[in-house]
C-alpha cells in the first residue's frame, strides 16, 4: 500500500452561522454586492463560508474519504486548531515536494477556520480572511467578484479500488489545515462572504499578522501556538541583515530541516538555533538574495507565486472547459504579457527591504490564447467551435487588463498596510 500525500477535505462542529450552501454560480458583480453588504455587517472583516469537503464521494482527483475517517479528523482539527485559534492556512498548497508541506510558511498565512460542522455528507465551514500580504490579495480577488475556493492540506495512504475506479483515504489520513485555492478539487467547495453578522468570538490575531508581515519563516502547524513575539522575531531578522552585509561575511549557511516526517528535536526558545530555524527557512522565498535564507530545490518566488494565483482566479471561468495544457499555456501567456507584481512596486516585509530587489522584467505576448488552439482553427468543422475559440480569445486578452487591475491596487493595498505596521512590527517592546 503506497504512502501518498495530496489535498484533502476534512473538519466538524456545531456553527452559528445555520445557513444553507451559498449558490456558488453567482455573478461576479452579485459576488462584489455581498463582499460590500458583507463589509458593512462585520465592521469592516472579511469572512466567508461555504462548503469544504464531501464524505463518501468521489472528488475531482477520484479521491473518496470515508466519513468515519472525516469525522475523527473533524474532531481533531476543531480541538486542537480552531479551539486553540491557530487554524490558520494559506493561499495554496505548498509543493507536494516541499519539506516545508506540514508547515505554516509564515510569510504566505492569509486566513484562520473559524469553526466546521456537518449538513449530512457536507462538511461546511467558515474563514475569516486577515490583514496579512496573502489575504490582502484575497481581499482583492474578492472585491472584484472573483470565485475563490477551499481545499485541505494533509497525509494518507490510498487504496486503489478498480471496482469504482477511485482512490480510497485510508485511517492514517492526517489533516494539516485548509488552504485557499482557485479549482477546489471538491465539487462546490467555493466560499462567498457571509450576510449576516458573525457574532461568535474570534480569537486574537494580531500575533499572526504580524509575523505574515516580517516575510520570514516556517513553523510546523502544532507549534504555531508557541512562536515567539513578532518584536523577537524582527530583532533576529535585523540581526542576520547586520551579520550580512557587515565585515564578518555574513552567518553560517542555513541547514535545511528534516523531511515532515521526521519529528524535529525541541529546542532552548531563547537559543540562537530556535530563532534560525523559524527564520531561515520557507517555501516561499520574498527575498530570494538574502544569502542566509535556506532554499529548498522546490521553492517559489514569492510575488511571482501571487500574481499566478491571481492570475488563475481570474481565468478560472474562461478556461476550465479546456484540458490542463493548454490551461497552464494561458496562464503562462497571461503572466508574459505583464500579469506579474512588480518588486518594486512592492514594500514587502521588511524596514529597510534587502538591497539587490530589482522589478520583475516581462515582455509582451503575441497572443493570449495557446499556439495548439490557433494551429489547427482553420480545419475546425464547425463554424460555431471557430467562433468559440475566437470568443474565448477574446474573453481572455480583456481579462487580462483587469488581472493588472487587481495586482495595482493590491500592490497598493499592501503598501498602505505596511506603513501602518512598520513601527508596530519592529518595535523593541512585546506586541503580546
Amino acid at each position: 500500500m503506497p504512502s501518498l500525500f495530496a489535498c484533502f477535505g476534512c473538519g466538524g462542529s456545531a456553527t452559528v452561522v445555520p445557513e444553507p450552501p451559498p449558490d456558488i454560480q453567482l455573478s461576479r458583480e452579485q459576488l462584489k454586492a455581498m463582499y460590500e453588504e458583507s463589509l458593512k455587517l462585520n465592521n469592516g472583516r472579511l469572512i466567508v463560508h461555504g462548503i469544504f469537503a464531501r464524505a463518501d464521494t468521489k472528488n475531482n482527483n477520484r479521491r473518496v474519504y470515508p466519513m468515519n475517517v472525516l469525522k475523527r479528523e473533524a474532531a481533531r482539527f476543531e480541538a486542537e486548531r480552531i479551539q486553540n485559534g491557530t487554524a490558520f492556512g494559506e493561499v495554496d498548497h505548498p509543493s507536494y515536494n516541499s519539506c516545508y508541506f506540514r508547515s505554516l510558511n509564515l510569510a504566505n498565512i492569509s486566513h484562520q477556520v473559524l469553526e466546521v460542522w456537518w449538513r449530512g455528507d457536507q462538511l461546511l465551514g467558515v474563514i475569516e480572511i486577515l490583514p496579512t500580504p496573502s489575504g490582502l490579495l484575497l481581499w482583492e480577488l474578492y472585491s472584484q467578484g472573483i470565485k475563490l475556493g477551499v481545499s485541505s492540506r494533509g497525509w494518507a495512504s490510498l487504496r486503489s479500488d478498480s471496482r469504482t475506479e477511485t482512490l480510497i483515504v485510508d485511517e492514517d489520513f492526517d489533516l494539516i489545515t485548509f488552504d485557499f485555492v482557485t479549482d477546489p478539487s471538491t465539487q462546490d467547495a467555493y466560499l462567498v462572504p457571509i450576510q449576516k453578522q458573525y457574532k461568535a468570538k474570534v480569537p486574537n490575531q494580531i500575533k499572526a499578522v504580524l509575523t505574515a508581515h516580517l516575510g520570514h519563516g516556517t513553523c510546523l502547524i502544532e507549534r504555531i501556538a508557541k512562536m515567539p513575539d513578532p518584536s523577537k522575531l524582527a530583532r533576529h531578522i535585523r540581526q542576520l541583515q547586520a551579520e550580512y552585509f557587515g565585515v564578518g561575511g555574513g552567518p553560517k549557511p542555513a541547514t535545511a530541516e528534516p523531511p515532515n516526517k521526521v519529528p524535529l528535536p525541541e529546542l532552548d526558545p531563547s537559543s540562537r538555533e530556535y530563532f534560525d530555524r523559524l527564520l531561515r527557512h520557507s517555501h516561499y522565498m520574498v527575498y530570494n538574495e538574502a544569502a542566509y535564507l535556506e532554499k529548498e530545490k522546490c521553492a517559489r518566488d514569492y510575488l511571482h507565486h501571487l500574481s499566478d494565483f491571481a492570475t488563475k482566479a481570474h481565468l478560472w471561468d474562461q478556461c476550465q472547459p479546456l484540458c490542463k495544457k493548454k490551461r497552464d499555456q494561458i496562464f503562462s501567456n497571461a503572466k508574459n504579457a505583464g500579469c506579474v507584481l512588480d518588486r518594486e512596486a512592492m514594500l514587502l516585509c521588511q524596514s529597510p527591504p534587502i538591497g539587490g530587489l530589482q522589478p520583475q522584467s516581462c515582455g509582451e505576448a503575441s497572443t493570449l490564447m495557446p499556439a495548439s488552439s490557433h494551429v489547427g482553427l482553420s480545419s475546425l468543422r464547425s463554424t460555431d467551435q471557430v467562433h468559440a475559440m475566437r470568443k474565448l480569445s477574446g474573453e481572455i486578452k480583456a481579462e487580462v487588463s483587469k488581472i493588472k487591475k487587481t495586482l495595482a491596487n493590491y500592490a497598493a493595498k499592501c503598501n498602505e498596510r505596511q506603513e501602518s505596521l512598520r513601527t508596530s512590527v519592529f518595535a523593541a517592546g512585546s506586541l503580546a
